[in-house]
């Protein structure tokens, strides 16, 4: 393992590491196929905190002996002034060549014409001395920096005969280098070098996940269709399980379900409410809902710190902020709520309302799925639904204010965050028994968790359900391969059945062909009996 590798991504980090095997997979997959002159770039989209950085690092940490050169650069770490960001983005990938731990003589440009005599590289020194030279200008241009930046891999892969692949974290922040005059268009100036790269690769993760959405998703960008976009996703049950027994040594199924249940499987919270639960050391249903509502509202707890974190600079991101405000305000009170229901709670027209519930998706505070709004994170509508109302704490409040806090999470976050979903689960569940024909259960056993499944013929039907406002792509498929070959269905004559809401991304259709998986968009339930046989 690479000595840089490991003073950015921990001991601890590294033990507690759970599940993202699929999207592993597919970075191994990538690399190969990048030898053989197939590969393509990624983007990987995700909540804050979700794991994207950890499956780069992870896969970083799992690389060997390849003419591969891996870079990572968290870009909330880079200055986003032209300048600079083209000293330090040269400076990255010099610094991994080296794998040297010590990253500030990389930052700036003398430190970088000191470091760059180590690479023996003449492409290296040539690059670094251009820029040099360009700063040392009375007004130095701007977009002919960030031109010998993006340049500079490629060149350094050709001289090296090796390939490079960037892994630019929180690639959202690349957008304010549009700020400045001479700039204007980062992501075409960007699209239209990488288009003349075949030894420089890009793996992106960002959690402004409407903008990248938009960046690399609609027709007008000028990344459209060059990247394969995936998105990172909460655990599943299995993987909540796994990372809270890492964490607090729990084997009870009634604790880990309801850690699951109150993060609804996003691993920081995970772990925030597990390293509370140690403190508490209350192992308990009851202790994991304590350990919940202190981390989430103590000032110092830390899905505190982090909603706080997003929200305020969600926020400070738009125009319109106390209306706004408002909104969410209600939301928090009633999730999924229709336009003209929320026009009349806030006394404004529906053309305001529509237009302020749209920064709000813009920002990734809100979704709209059938016309109703929701919060995108529910940990984050708990979180406002409380601080909107004063309760907060600067220090561990009393026992008896506690056990109020325990019993609001009981009465309103729970009970608001199931009741839909429940229904939902209800009604499939009975329109499938109708159109099948046979008798459907909810499944849960070990760990391993199906939406339902059924007998007919001495044969298991399985079913998977993903009730989402997008396609289901195959790696949700390779999941449901996964946890059928790990549970007690493995030797037994089974359908796998997906049901999509939104329907299936080709890859995916094409990925459930090839393993014989039953692919089923909302449309054709009640034709299921006639595609399952």
């Amino acid at each position: 393992m690479r000595y840089i590798i490991k003073s950015i991504y921990p001991v601890q980090e590294r033990r507690y590491f759970t599940d993202r095997e699929a999207e592993l997979a597919m970075l191994a997959r990538n690399s190969e196929r990048i030898l053989d002159g197939s590969g393509k770039n990624i983007c990987f989209i995700g909540l804050r905190r979700i794991g994207k950085s950890l499956i780069l690092k992870e896969y970083i940490s799992r690389e060997k002996d390849k003419p591969i050169l891996p870079v990572y650069m968290d870009l909330e770490r880079l200055d986003t002034t032209p300048e600079f960001f083209a000293v330090q983005y040269v400076g990255q990938i010099l610094r991994w060549f080296l794998d040297d731990v010590d990253i500030v003589p990389y930052l700036d440009i003398n430190g970088l014409v000191k470091k760059v005599a180590d690479t023996n590289s003449n492409t290296a020194v040539e690059t670094v001395h251009s820029i040099f030279d360009e700063l040392n200008k009375a007004k130095p241009n701007q977009r002919l920096l960030l031109e010998l930046a993006f340049i500079f891999p490629e060149r350094f892969a050709n001289e090296q005969d090796i390939h490079i692949i960037l892994m630019l974290d929180e690639f959202q922040r690349i957008h304010e280098i549009d700020n400045f005059p001479q700039i204007h268009d980062i992501i075409g100036l960007l699209r239209s070098i990488i288009q003349t790269q075949s030894r420089t690769h890009y793996v992106v993760a960002g959690s402004a996940i409407r903008m990248l959405e938009k960046v690399f998703g609609e027709a007008d960008s000028p990344f459209f269709a060059q990247f394969r976009v995936e998105r990172v996703a909460y655990f599943e049950k299995k993987a909540t399980f796994d990372l809270a027994q890492k964490i607090t040594g729990i084997s009870d199924s009634k604790v880990l379900g309801k850690i699951h249940d109150l993060t609804f499987g996003h691993p920081y919270y995970i772990y925030s409410i597990c390293e509370r639960l140690n403190e508490l050391g209350e192992m308990n249903v009851n202790g994991a809902r304590k350990a919940f509502a202190l981390e989430a509202l103590l000032k110092n707890g830390s899905i505190n710190l982090m909603c706080r974190y997003f929200f305020e600079n969600s926020m400070s991101r738009v125009r319109g902020d106390a209306l706004m405000r408002t909104i969410l305000h209600q939301l928090a009170k009633e999730d999924g709520v229709r336009l003209t229901d929320i026009a009349q709670s806030i006394k404004r027209k529906d053309g305001v309302t529509r237009n302020m519930l749209e920064r709000l998706i813009d920002i990734d505070l809100i979704v709209k799925e059938d016309k109703r709004y929701y919060f995108r994170d529910p940990v984050l509508r708990y979180w406002i639904m409380n601080v909107y109302e004063g309760v907060e704490f600067d220090t561990m409040p009393g026992k008896r204010v506690i056990e109020d806090m325990v019993r609001d999470i009981e009465e309103k976050f729970e009970k608001a965050s199931t009741e839909l979903g429940i229904a939902k689960e209800y009604e499939l569940k009975y329109a499938l028994e109708k159109y099948l024909g046979f008798h459907l259960d909810k499944y849960l056993k070990d760990g391993i968790e199906f939406d339902l499944v059924g007998v007919n013929d001495d044969i298991v039907h399985i079913f998977e359900i993903k009730w989402r406002a997008k396609e289901t792509g195959y790696r949700e498929i390779e999941k449901f391969m996964a946890k059928t070959t790990a549970s007690e269905f493995a030797q037994h004559p089974r359908k796998l059945i997906l049901i999509s809401r939104r329907g299936f991304t080709r890859q995916a259709t094409e990925y459930a062909k090839s393993k014989k998986i039953i692919l089923v968009t909302q449309s054709e339930i009640p034709a299921i009996k006639e595609l399952i046989r």
